[in-house]
């Protein structure tokens, strides 16, 4: 965990522990600690993982008043087969000042700006934990300021990340790694405004949004300058046999929809990036290609109430990339023409019983595709399950020279989890 992240959990811990002390605050904490695992399909490689074993746990403390509130939630997990897994994250730590019509957070916090399933092109704030689901990555806490005021039936918020928190990948023995067996990224670099590599972590960074509910639509825009996080340029140095993220700066302007009519839900999300260019070449790197794109995703969810009280959702996506350039083709984002398809069942039930089943093909390459299933319950009222399994099927046009979610071809897994609230 970085600096920043203990001084914002120390204010935090200070707040709410005083506030309790003195009445002043209201306050609760929970949370769950246990165990998860997860088995692979064997791929005879003595330099990778075929099973993980971990405990982990999360934490979540509330403290609030009547005009200041404050939040702690922290996440770890400690893994006795890969030690790269192992992580504390500190996934929202802030202090809030709110009136009617104001609020001002400062902390880490946990951005949700995306409407789809699994694709989510405007869903760029928060860095990932990019070994954990991959339609859906777990997110560490953006270290921001932000201001929202209310304005009609929505609202304004400006932001600003003085930090830029590096993304954390798998490590070389893990079976999601984007990368041949062995190897992992060994060094995160980053350009400045001006193109120019810089290893400062501290960068200013800004984004505005704006959300306005119209009838039974929700919509939002958005302008973000900020490092990418989702989409660096990956190179091996022979020289210094190092594996080497490049993350450039990135404007970002885009928007999300979403619509209810009956049992139908329309989904949009949309974004357009554009990467600021090194200045000239960097030095044992290749030139970077210009590379700027937009995402499109569009999606429609059809819910259906049975007699019972359970419910089923049928859902479909898709999400294409535009303007990519092809001569560019290994720096294309993940799921550049992909279609999914999924069914959710809610059973509606004490044990709050869920599952969903979701597959996702390439429209390019129709041989390329994942098949996800997940369940969860709880086990009376301190226990809980968490179960799952993924089918990856990705064979690579160029069996010397796998691209993007080719090096995930027959990592085939399921995984599982036992917990206990408290």
């Amino acid at each position: 965990m970085t600096n920043h992240g203990i001084l914002a959990i120390v204010v935090a811990s200070v707040l709410v522990g005083t506030g309790s002390a003195a009445g002043a605050l209201d306050t609760s904490a929970r949370g769950e600690l246990g165990v998860e695992g997860r088995v692979f399909t064997t791929d005879t490689d003595d330099r990778t993982d075929d099973y993980n074993v971990a405990v982990s746990g999360r934490v979540d403390v509330t403290a609030s008043g009547a005009a200041v509130r404050a939040k702690m939630r922290l996440f770890g997990r400690y893994d006795a087969v890969d030690g790269e897994r192992t992580v504390l994250v500190p996934e929202e730590v802030w202090l809030e000042w709110r009136s009617e019509r104001f609020r001002l957070r400062a902390g880490h916090q946990l951005l949700n700006w995306t409407a789809t399933e699994a694709f989510h092109p405007a869903d760029v704030i928060n860095s990932r934990l990019f070994d954990s689901a991959i339609e859906n990555p777990d997110k560490f806490g953006e270290p921001m300021v932000s201001a929202r005021a209310q304005l009609g039936d929505g609202n304004v918020e400006l932001m600003f990340m003085p930090v830029f928190t590096k993304p954390k990948g798998p490590s070389a023995s893990s079976r999601l790694r984007l990368a041949a067996p062995g190897l992992a990224v060994d060094r995160t670099i980053h350009t400045d405004d001006d193109g120019q590599v810089d290893d400062d972590t501290f960068v200013p960074q800004w984004a505005l949004r704006a959300q306005q509910t119209f009838g039974s639509a929700d919509v939002s825009l958005h302008a973000v300058r900020h490092i990418d996080r989702d989409a660096p340029v990956i190179y091996y140095d022979p020289e210094r046999a190092e594996v080497i993220a490049l993350f450039q700066p990135l404007t970002q302007l885009g928007g999300t929809l979403q619509m209810a009519s009956g049992s139908v839900v329309l989904k949009l999300e949309a974004a357009y990036r554009m990467f600021e260019p090194p200045s000239g070449t960097i030095p044992y790197l290749p030139p970077v290609p210009d590379r700027d794109y937009g995402l499109v995703a569009a999606g429609v969810e059809y819910g259906l109430v049975h007699a019972s009280g359970a419910g089923s959702t049928l859902l479909c996506e898709a999400q294409a990339a535009l303007d990519y350039p092809h001569e560019a083709d290994r720096l294309a984002p993940l799921f550049q023409r992909d279609l999914l398809l999924g069914y959710r069942f809610a059973f509606n039930d004490e044990d709050e019983k869920s599952l969903v089943v979701l597959v996702i093909d390439d429209l390019e390459r129709s041989e390329h595709f994942m098949l996800t299933g997940r369940y969860s319950q709880r086990l009376g009222e301190r226990w809980g399950i968490k179960a799952g399994f993924q089918w990856l099927h990705f064979p690579a046009r160029d069996p010397a020279m796998p691209l993007g979610f080719e090096w995930l071809d027959d990592a085939d897994h399921i995984h599982a989890s036992l917990f206990r609230y408290f």
